[in-house]
């Protein structure tokens, strides 16, 4: 029973090396080379299922383990795929006024950060901006927050004057690459905070 669970334990790890490897390869690589691959994955198969049947080859009773590694590690790919999607256009806003609400916030004296969901701008702008940002604030030369920043807490919805950034181009030289780390987690760039903050609406405590 212990050597059953331990290959049924071995097929799900296989899998699911498989499936992130795919993703990987999706996301770390060039368009051209994704559709590239895809036809080739397309063609194999084709060839598989018209002149290999893996079913008449293994048997019905089986499941070929190869068959079953590609399949994961075409469905990481395609998962991966969209990632590129996300990736928002460079774009750099020295001042802006910003609204909107604040998640996973911590600050310390040293930094505050979180992530900002940004509900409104002022003025408005007719740049493309994105819905969630990486946010942070520093104090002043001396070590202390200016005014408001002491009442912040998780959930709330603040209005503040910021810099808006979002990641230079994929592979810019001597950039590490931010469009893609912040795509797949969700991201458009980063908001910098300067000057006091405004709490428009308090956040419920223990939501966020």
């Amino acid at each position: 029973m212990k050597g059953h669970e331990s290959v049924m334990k071995d097929k799900l790890v296989s899998q699911a090396i498989a499936v992130l490897t795919g993703g990987l390869l999706a996301v770390q690589s060039e368009k051209e080379v994704r559709i590239f691959i895809l036809a080739i994955c397309l063609l194999l198969a084709i060839g598989i299922v018209v002149i290999w049947k893996p079913l008449d080859f293994f048997g019905r009773a089986s499941k070929p383990e190869a068959v079953l590694l590609a399949c994961g590690l075409l469905t990481g790919f395609l998962y991966g795929m969209p990632a590129e999607n996300n990736i928002a256009s460079p774009l750099l806003i020295e001042r802006i006024e910003i609204q909107g609400r604040l998640s996973d916030w911590r600050i310390n004296d040293k930094t505050g950060q979180g992530i900002f969901i940004l509900e409104d701008v002022y003025p408005g702008t007719e740049e493309r901006l994105g819905e969630k940002y990486n946010f942070r604030v520093y104090p002043e030369k001396d070590g202390v927050y200016m005014k408001g920043w002491d009442r912040v807490k998780p959930g709330d919805t603040i209005l503040v004057t910021a810099r808006l950034e979002h990641p230079k181009p994929p592979g810019t030289e001597g950039e590490f690459d931010l469009p893609l780390y912040y795509a797949v987690r969700g991201l458009s760039g980063t908001i910098t905070a300067f000057g006091e903050a405004d709490v428009l609406e308090e956040g419920v405590p223990g939501f966020t």
